[in-house]
């Protein structure tokens, strides 16, 4: 069982956040890449989005079907979005081929956001008054 300390954001005038480091990895097993990057936890969205430099750095797979599409953002912003198809590593779980949306770099500061659809595949607590995550086994 592994845990997390939450991310003090600003001067502390902004909750707290959980924010982990993950290792996004390419699809292509003859040429496998990985890429390292932070990622916000965010129970309250529906899909993932990731960077799109951290995407091209690995190569991701684009997904085939509808090549854009617009996601709805905090305050009711509308963000361009690209499918693509990744693994995503996670302290110690590997959650394989899962569909992400790529973004532009400035829509989430440069940092990942795993929403729910990641989320959803493993068992976390997150201790909003302890200020801590924890990865749970089962």
């Amino acid at each position: 069982m592994n845990f997390y300390k939450y991310t003090i954001l600003g001067n502390g005038e902004i909750p707290s956040a959980p924010i982990l480091n993950i290792k996004i990895i390419s699809l292509d097993k003859n040429n496998l890449k990985t890429v390292d990057c932070s990622a916000f936890l965010d129970t309250g969205s529906d899909c993932s989005l990731i960077p799109l430099n951290f995407l091209a750095k690995i190569q991701a797979k684009v997904a085939s079907g509808l090549t854009k599409i617009q996601v709805m953002g905090v305050g009711g912003k509308n963000v361009t979005v690209f499918p693509y198809y990744v693994s995503v590593v996670i302290d110690k779980y590997t959650i394989p081929f899962v569909k992400v949306y790529g973004c532009a770099i400035q829509d989430t500061n440069g940092i990942a956001i795993l929403g729910r659809d990641i989320l959803n595949k493993l068992c976390i607590k997150f201790d909003g008054k302890k200020e801590i995550l924890t990865f749970l086994d089962g």
